[in-house]
């Protein structure tokens, strides 16, 4: 039951042409009025932003949210623009999964579909008419369960990829982006799904994009506002819509949104949808009751607003008759007689009893046991604003002062990759050697003398040798000198420095020994050399270390914050001192033949930990204090971030606290309810205006009696009031 109904004017005369536009997501819903105006499309107002989980949800929700978009209009429109995601359209149109649902939605309300277009081609449109040019992005679309990754080029719509959501943001999206065959990627990030996404921002900000995926510098991370999707798809794909319509828009829109618009007026009527013309002036079907469900229960010749002013300070009567009884006496006969013995049931007269109470017993056991449930609509106050803050780990003297505690935190990771680098592994070729002395001296050579082959290959010689002198004798019968040069008494092996085939020499290949000439000393191969071979194997690479090393440590945070959560999910942390290493060893050396490589680490840091319900108290107070009367911050809608402005050695800390977020007034639950329970509904609407940003009520009450249900339980217990943004 919506409160805004009882007091809606019903004058709808000198109305202009509206709108609707309906945004969808996998699990909220957005809407919004616009109109064609001076040849130009423009938002006219904005609905609250509802969830579903159901199709009975959805179709509340899209009712929930057009009639706060309505409410101030002198009509309710009912042509409407659809934005989807793009995981719900498939060969551009309805996917056949979501067209019954669709057409459901269409039929409860009484809608008329002029258009579709998806939510990723409304925000590009949106950009390039903000910016002047299209954009080349990457758009993520953040839900719960999944994100949604889509490349922009140019305002063009290049790849989508839907992955699955898991507690790293950062890898979900590189999970996406590695599908795409892209060379490069746009150096931008767009974030939109209608929440606060501060913390989904600063995941994507601090991931190092450049070392995982082809960036040509660290992208930039826009967070979209809350409203700009809906907006989008109301501005851009209503001025398609428009134009089907032969409404003349001042429209800048891309071929590609003019095509989409096109291909998904054809799907709506794949769907049985009938697309309507200006021309067919046709007065709307009002997807909204006229009037609320107690409105039927009161005078039919009275109006709502004559029923408020007449009925005012008088109070609510029940009518009852009771029914005629008609007796007639029975003729007495002449002479001596005697009466008729008239005999009742009990039971008779226990149902005229119960007849009688009833009405009292009903009355008194809805106003008695009836449950009420209401939930004010409130507009909240967007704040971003810095404050002082002091710290101290002291016990708590000054509430004002927030209260820390130091601690150290520590873990142990063991972590492995898969190696990149190479090496070249193998055998060392062997042989031996005969080495000749051409001098008169006698040479010796200790183990590990190098011989040189003429190709280049280093061998060294395996013991130790002597090598004696050269002889000469006179031939008596030429006079000539006869030289024998000194050599080796047996072969000396020898073995190459290096691995690999080329050094299987052949036999009888010289080799130069050492610093010494070829006139002096030589050797030569006794036989061919065997033995030498090499290959290629995967090996750890200096790179391969340092990157298991940045995987461990962001682990080891990770391993810190989820030990913190698990002891309070309440405590927050700040650093005070960089996380160390008290061991930190890889299983493989640089170079190492290994097709894996495992590191163990051991990091501890310290950290100062606070409360964050204890700081939105005390954040709350200072608002308050402040000129924030009366008013307090929306937790799950505010972000804080806490920065040291002082040294952690100094006695008190100060800090100051960055906020962003929503403030909603402070309502007393327990006294709004004892004002007004038992009140009839018509006249709690003046208490909730005194609030401070107050737009509408929804009651609802059960069981749903229709002459009672326009009062509240007279029991305080039976009344639940819950307060909801829009």
């Amino acid at each position: 039951m919506n409160l805004g109904k009882i007091f809606t004017s019903k004058d709808k005369d000198n109305q202009a042409e509206y709108f609707l536009a309906v945004e969808i997501h996998d699990a909220s819903i957005k809407s919004a009025v616009w109109q064609v105006e001076d040849d130009k499309t423009s938002i006219v107002s904005l609905g609250t932003f509802e969830l579903w989980d159901s199709e009975e949800s959805l179709i509340n929700g899209v009712d929930a949210t057009l009639t706060s978009a309505t409410k101030n209009l002198g009509e309710e429109p009912n042509r409407i623009i659809f934005g989807l995601p793009n995981p719900w359209l498939v060969d551009n149109k309805i996917h056949p999964s979501k067209q019954p649902l669709i057409k459901k939605l269409i039929s409860e309300l009484g809608l008329k579909p002029i258009g579709l277009v998806t939510i990723a081609e409304a925000i590009s449109q949106q950009l390039k008419i903000e910016e002047g040019i299209p954009p080349s992005a990457i758009l993520l679309e953040i839900y719960p369960s999944k994100v949604i990754v889509t490349l922009l080029s140019l305002g063009q719509v290049q790849a989508v990829e839907e992955v699955g959501r898991s507690d790293d943001l950062s890898r979900d999206v590189e999970e996406g982006l590695a599908r795409f065959e892209a060379e490069k990627l746009p150096a931008r990030f767009i974030l939109t799904n209608g929440s606060n996404l501060e913390s989904e921002e600063q995941q994507i900000i601090s991931f190092p994009w450049t070392d995982k995926l082809p960036f040509l510098h660290l992208p930039k991370v826009q967070a979209l506002p809350i409203d700009f999707s809906i907006k989008a798809i109301a501005l851009a794909g209503g001025a398609e819509a428009a134009k089907s319509l032969g409404l003349e828009t001042d429209s800048n829109l891309s071929p590609d949104l003019q095509k989409e618009s096109q291909e998904a007026s054809d799907s709506l009527e794949s769907l049985g949808f009938q697309l309507e013309s200006l021309d067919q002036h046709q007065p709307p079907t009002d997807h909204l009751a006229d009037i609320s469900e107690i409105e039927s229960d009161l005078h039919p010749d009275q109006s709502l607003e004559e029923i408020a002013v007449n009925s005012k300070d008088k109070p609510y009567k029940f009518k009852f008759s009771l029914p005629g009884f008609n007796f007639n006496l029975p003729k007495f006969p002449q002479g001596p007689f005697s009466l008729p013995r008239l005999r009742f049931s009990w039971l008779y007269f226990l149902a005229i009893v119960l007849f009688l109470l009833l009405p009292f017993i009903v009355i008194g056991y809805y106003f008695n046991f009836a449950k009420a449930s209401l939930t004010l609509r409130l507009i909240p106050q967007p704040i971003n604003q810095n404050l002082s803050l002091m710290l101290t780990d002291l016990p708590q003297e000054d509430p004002s002062a927030l209260r820390i505690e130091r601690q150290s935190f520590s873990a142990i990771v063991s972590d492995t990759i898969s190696t990149t680098g190479e090496a070249l592994v193998g055998d060392k070729a062997t042989g031996s050697v005969t080495l000749f002395n051409k001098s008169s001296e006698p040479i010796s050579l200790k183990a590990g003398t190098k011989i040189t082959a003429s190709p280049g290959q280093i061998f060294l010689l395996d013991q130790t040798v002597s090598v004696a002198s050269s002889s000469s004798e006179i031939n008596l019968d030429t006079g000539q000198e006869i030289k024998t040069f000194g050599k080796t008494p047996s072969p000396v092996p020898v073995t190459a420095i290096k691995i690999g085939s080329e050094h299987n020499l052949a036999k009888s290949t010289q080799f130069n020994v050492d610093q010494y000439p070829k006139s002096t000393l030589i050797a030569s191969a006794e036989s061919d050399f065997t033995g030498g071979s090499s290959r290629t194997v995967k090996a750890v690479a200096k790179t391969d270390q340092e990157r298991l090393h940045q995987l461990s440590v962001e682990k080891i945070k990770q391993q810190i914050e989820q030990n913190l959560a698990n002891l309070n999910s309440d405590l927050r942390l700040i650093p005070v001192s960089d996380l160390k290493f008290n061991k930190s060893k890889f299983d493989k050396a640089v170079g190492e033949e290994a097709a894996v490589l495992s590191l163990e680490l051991d990091g501890s840091q310290e950290f100062l930990t606070y409360s964050q319900e204890e700081l939105f108290r005390i954040l709350n107070g200072n608002l308050n204090s402040s000129g924030q009367a009366n008013r307090r911050l929306v937790r799950d809608q505010t972000s804080t971030r806490l920065n040291l402005t002082s040294k952690t050695d100094q006695q008190p800390l100060t800090a100051d606290v960055e906020v962003n977020g929503l403030l909603l007034p402070d309502v007393n639950e327990t006294s709004l309810i004892q004002a007004i329970k038992g009140k009839n509904l018509q006249k709690i609407k003046p208490l909730f205006e005194t609030i401070n940003g107050y737009q509408s009520t929804k009651i609802e009450i059960s069981p749903n009696l229709p002459f009672l249900k326009a009062y509240l339980p007279i029991r305080a217990e039976n009344i639940s009031l819950k307060l909801s943004l829009n």
